[in-house]
């Protein structure tokens, strides 16, 4: 049996940090993946169909109906106001009960008939009964001149959950497996529930943890030699790096308000979900922080002989330098953080560009190394009011004292949270007038649309206030297109 690079068994697949084996049989939702036979059956949520985008720095971002009109797709299966395609040739007929009928039309055979042992052999493998936990690839017909039936394989197959029965009822491609797999463990019922915090709360720890660390090393160690800044720089790229690539499939890894922010405004991430992340990442930073400074306590009371603000305090968190200006402040982290958002959009922009599968991270870390190196010397290089503020309040619980939330006056406001959120949605305004073609960035509005959205904005007032009766008309008037409604 032939063995690959890895010491695996090519038919076992191998555990490779130069990422994953090529399996031409099947491979796993992101590459080729090895995938053992009996994986699936056992591990029911693994390629599970996603019901909602994921805004993942790792990947290309997802195109969305937004507002009112994505909410209605979601109930309907039709956004309002947008005229329904009609079907083309190649596009699949409703899928319908497999009656007796249609398969005497298809086949010309009984419908009892038994299959012969060559039909059987061809089937074979393909397709798993209900008990041993296969999945079924279901038959779909395709509408074909006057109704015909072709009784062919279409290009969109639906899996589900094989049964017991012989009649091949086809759902929707969109509508939703009514028999949910049971989770492994009680944990796992709250790490679904809470995947995004978790996600958010993990990848942004470590990302903290090593660029905080790396900061400390060079400020408490015994070398001063010109160079020993480049540790910091690659440290904090490389933590950023890392950081998406442990939560980027769970999360989308933002790891930062300023591009959270962003991406709600300019790619319709849901708004809903945006206190959650931007409170899981100031926890996440705070944790990181705080066990940064654990680690290099002993260090930072030997280099210094106590607990520094202007010293040590400074590599925990941001700070201008003395001689720096407060404006020449601002504008440092509100230009590099402009930057950073104007090149995520630019790699999660599918009609552009994007690099290759599993290179975002790593080129937003080498993104991350450049900023911190051409713009973070007159304040620190925060380009993310997290990477401040966790960090802060970590130094300060650790002993640094409330004084360093009034140094440089009171950078922490204006500075690391005022510059970086409103260069983040700057850097988005630039990508999108300049590159982005898609409708659902508020920078390619119609007149019509905005307007829209302004009904929006009302609707959502009434039925906060509980004007149900003014709401239901409003809404009912968006359905008929009596006033616009977003949908031009």
């Amino acid at each position: 049996m032939a063995t690959n690079a890895t010491g695996g068994t090519a038919e076992q697949g191998g555990y490779s940090l130069a990422g994953s084996q090529t399996n031409k049989e099947g491979g796993g939702p992101n590459r080729d993946t090895y995938v053992a036979e009996g994986y699936r059956a056992l591990n029911p949520n693994y390629e599970k169909r996603q019901n909602e985008p994921t805004f993942s720095l790792g990947s290309n971002l997802p195109r969305t109906v937004r507002g009112w009109q994505g909410k209605k797709k979601n109930e309907t299966g039709t956004a309002p106001g947008v005229k329904p395609r009609e079907k083309g040739e190649g596009e699949a007929a409703p899928q319908l009960q497999d009656t007796d009928e249609r398969k005497k039309h298809r086949g010309g055979e009984k419908q009892d008939s038994e299959p012969s042992d060559e039909q059987k052999h061809q089937n074979h493998g393909s397709t798993q009964s209900n008990q041993s936990g296969g999945m079924m690839m279901h038959e779909t017909s395709a509408q074909a001149g006057q109704g015909e039936s072709t009784g062919i394989i279409s290009d969109e197959a639906v899996f589900s959950p094989g049964n017991d029965s012989d009649d091949t009822t086809l759902a929707p491609e969109d509508e939703e497996v009514l028999d949910e797999p049971a989770p492994f463990n009680s944990w796992a019922l709250v790490r679904a529930k809470f995947q995004d915090a978790l996600g958010e709360w993990l990848g942004t720890t470590i990302f903290v943890l090593i660029g905080v660390s790396s900061n400390l090393a060079v400020a408490t160690g015994e070398s001063q030699h010109p160079g020993i800044y480049q540790n910091m720089y690659w440290g904090w790229g490389l933590a950023v790096m890392l950081g998406i690539y442990i939560s980027g499939g769970s999360s989308g890894a933002h790891l930062n308000p300023a591009v959270s922010i962003p991406l709600w405004i300019y790619r319709g991430f849901p708004a809903r979900k945006l206190p959650v992340f931007v409170m899981f990442q100031i926890l996440g930073a705070f944790t990181g922080g705080l066990i940064a400074i654990a680690l290099y306590r002993d260090a930072i009371l030997y280099s210094d002989g106590g607990l520094i603000g202007s010293s040590t305090g400074v590599q925990i968190y941001t700070q201008p330098k003395d001689y720096v200006k407060p404006a020449t402040a601002f504008f440092a982290e509100f230009t590099g953080t402009a930057i950073l958002v104007c090149s995520i959009l630019a790699l999660g922009d599918d009609s552009n560009s994007p690099p290759g599968a599993g290179m975002h991270a790593f080129i937003i870390g080498l993104l991350v190394i450049a900023l911190v190196m051409s713009l973070g010397s007159n304040t620190g290089g925060c380009f993310n009011p997290v990477r401040d503020f966790g960090p802060r309040l970590a130094a300060m619980a650790m002993g640094y004292g409330t004084e360093i939330f009034t140094a440089y006056h009171n950078w922490w406001i204006w500075g690391a949270w005022g510059a970086t959120i409103s260069g983040g949605i700057a850097g988005g305004v630039l990508y999108d007038t300049c590159i982005f073609k898609g409708g659902e960035s508020p920078v390619n509005y119609t007149p019509r649309k905005w307007q829209g959205k302004a009904n929006e904005g009302k609707l959502d007032f009434l039925q906060m206030f509980r004007q149900h009766t003014q709401a239901r008309n409003l809404e009912t008037a968006m359905e008929k297109g009596e006033v616009e409604n977003g949908g031009s």
